[in-house]
């Protein structure tokens, strides 16, 4: 999808965008929790889905394409929270270098 062929009438979803907290449990442990970064609206495609066989059980997956405003705080190390479902980013472009969008490209089905 080229910058000009989004607008903000497209943004109907809400996602969340998250970042993991390390802290130390006290015990020589350590215990990663998730913290909202921020929250705002998305145009979302689902991609593709697909099972595998790991590990003597079946696993599912799903590649979900989201398009939502610029932001330079995000990376892949983030997560997204789609209808309470945490994917794992795998991808952020920055559509035609422009500042303008991002297209994320994010799984479900993975650890985060």
């Amino acid at each position: 999808m080229k910058c000009c062929d989004l607008t903000a009438g497209m943004l109907r979803t809400p996602v969340t965008f998250e970042r993991a907290t390390t802290t130390s449990d006290g015990a020589g442990g350590t215990s990663k929790t998730w913290n909202t970064l921020f929250e705002t609206r998305a145009h979302v495609r689902n991609v593709s889905g697909s099972e595998r066989y790991r590990a003597q059980r079946l696993e599912a997956s799903t590649q979900v394409r989201i398009w939502t405003r610029y932001r330079s705080d995000l990376d892949t190390s983030d997560r997204v929270v789609l209808k309470g479902e945490p994917l794992q980013i795998r991808a952020i472009l920055n559509v035609e270098e422009r500042d303008r969008w991002m297209e994320i490209y994010a799984e479900s089905g993975v650890v985060t």
